[in-house]
């Protein structure tokens, strides 16, 4: 079935784990469970990141997703 952003479905946003850069000008961010390192360097920048959250749509990561 074809969705245009009029009648698609909404999804629910919540709280999700994420580093963030921690150098002013820089906007870099990914999410935590995207992430190939526990404490990541920026890739935009390459400073170091810190631990925060965002209200963002939930993804499934499907190479840490276990059934």
């Amino acid at each position: 079935m074809y969705w245009n952003k009029r009648n698609a479905p909404e999804e629910e946003k919540e709280q999700v784990a994420i580093w963030e850069c921690q150098a002013e000008n820089c906007l870099g961010w990914m999410r935590k469970n995207f992430a190939l390192e526990d404490h990541p360097n920026c890739p935009l920048c390459g400073n170091t990141m810190k631990s925060g959250e965002r209200l963002l749509h939930n993804l499934v990561n499907p190479r840490n997703h276990t059934v």
